[in-house]
């Protein structure tokens, strides 16, 4: 049997091949992490949220924006399950999310992605509802084809 590397050695080979520019080696490699922390801690649990964001982020490098928001969005949703609205690692991702989901040229994919978007934005609407509202005009935006 193949010991299992840790969670925190498969993120740390995902950042070196990063900056050695291997962008996919880096995707696979976090993508490892997720599924190594969802066997250990669960689908849940810190570090497979935070192998998730890794891969949220470089999803987001390599331009890859519907995954990027689709994992940040995830991510999000994930820590609300036992962090709350106002916790700045929930605000983040939720903003990280909304940012690549805002940035999505193709409208039929933000039309698909952004009823969830809003839905988390719902449950974190930024201060002064700003966030919300952002979002809300932008679904409308891509809904009505402007």
């Amino acid at each position: 049997m193949v010991p299992q590397r840790a969670v925190a050695e498969l993120l740390a080979e995902s950042a070196t091949a990063y900056r050695g520019g291997n962008l996919g080696a880096a995707l696979r490699l976090a993508g490892e992490a997720e599924e190594q922390a969802t066997l250990t801690d669960g689908v849940g649990s810190v570090q497979a949220i935070a192998a998730r964001e890794v891969q949220a982020h470089l999803a987001h490098l390599g331009g890859a924006l519907p995954a990027a928001a689709e994992l940040w969005r995830a991510a999000a949703e994930d820590r609300l399950a036992f962090q709350t609205p106002d916790d700045p690692e929930v605000i983040a991702a939720v903003d990280n999310a909304h940012a690549c989901w805002a940035r999505i040229t193709d409208p039929g994919t933000a039309v698909e992605l952004g009823p969830a978007l809003v839905a988390l934005r719902r449950e974190v609407p930024g201060p002064g509802g700003r966030g919300l509202l952002a979002a809300e005009r932008q679904l409308h935006r891509v809904q009505q084809g402007d």
